[in-house]
């Protein structure tokens, strides 16, 4: 379904999903490289090398 919030809304707009990473741990992953001024790039890459 292509509503506004639905999966693939999110998707389109640059969603990545934290695989089998639980929760907290996906976002204080996440916070790390965002803090660490990782290319966003670089972030997308090794985002999907965990999942």
């Amino acid at each position: 379904y292509e509503v506004p919030g639905s999966e693939i809304d999110l998707v389109a707009r640059g969603f990545s999903y934290a695989g089998r990473l639980p929760p907290i741990k996906a976002r204080l992953l996440l916070a790390l490289m965002l803090a660490s001024d990782i290319p966003r790039a670089e972030i997308e890459t090794l985002w999907l090398d965990l999942n």
